[in-house]
């Protein structure tokens, strides 16, 4: 079996690259299928699925210049629509009014092509790594981002510098949040997750505003896997040996091919 944590090489479509060549090569594989991944990777396509389960920020794709609507209620975030990894997102994604989305629409146009117009949802910001699979998840773990002693965001977004930088820090979510708090968003992952149809892992993210409304955000079928991604502080907050939880990875992939050839 292969584990498959491959994003893929140089294209749109590239997140679901490994997964088509395993298929091909008739090889097993850990992780999920090429459409679940494809479908995981567009996050207006994803919404639009999930939005019948969760609550998901409104948002409109765009291809050009020409086709942004007349009319937008602010603020919102710009970001590339089949991208993950915040690539594509700084603070000027983040836009408060009608000058500034026509100042910031040509650049990320021209660089990505596909753009995502998107509700801005303050909130915490949660991210929720889930092993395992339909009626046997080994994990199901939220972690929560603080960013310069900051936890409840307003008015900001996670670019690629804000979360590189050392002064973003992730901890368990269960040591912040309620217990019933906790639960929702374990129990939304793992719906996000079936209705996407993914496979034997996966990171969920989430905004959880103080009134409790929890919105989705994306889900990575290409989750990093390393002792620095959200595994490795999940492993290091609850105590579990970093090869335990990589481990249960490849147990859940073990168990669902079994099942097939079964």
């Amino acid at each position: 079996m292969f584990l498959n944590f491959s994003d893929g090489m140089n294209h749109i479509s590239r997140k679901a690259q490994s997964a088509i060549l395993l298929e091909m090569l008739d090889v097993p594989y850990a992780g999920s299928d090429p459409l679940a991944r494809l479908m995981a990777g567009n996050k207006a396509y994803a919404k639009k699925i999930i939005s019948e389960h969760l609550n998901t920020p409104l948002g409109v794709t765009i291809y050009n210049y020409s086709s942004i609507p007349s009319r937008l209620t602010f603020p919102v975030v710009i970001k590339p629509n089949r991208e993950g990894s915040s690539i594509g997102i700084t603070q000027e994604s983040l836009c408060r009014s009608m000058q500034e989305v026509q100042r910031y629409s040509p650049d990320i146009l021209d660089r990505f092509q596909e753009v995502l117009i998107e509700e801005y949802i303050e909130g915490y910001e949660i991210t929720c790594f889930i092993i395992g699979n339909k009626g046997n998840y080994y994990l199901t773990e939220p972690v929560m981002c603080e960013y310069d002693g900051v936890k409840y965001f307003d008015d900001f977004v996670f670019g690629t510098e804000e979360k590189s930088s050392g002064n973003r820090k992730e901890y368990i979510a269960q040591q912040f949040l309620s217990r019933t708090e906790v639960n929702l968003i374990r129990q939304a992952a793992q719906t996000a997750f079936e209705t996407l149809c993914m496979r034997d892992f996966a990171r969920v993210d989430f905004r959880l505003q103080k009134n409790g409304s929890l919105f989705f955000i994306e889900i990575n079928g290409n989750a990093v896997v390393s002792e620095s991604s959200e595994i490795g502080v999940i492993s290091k907050g609850l105590e579990i040996p970093f090869g335990k939880l990589v481990g249960n990875i490849i147990l859940s992939a073990t168990d669902r091919h079994l099942i097939i050839r079964d």
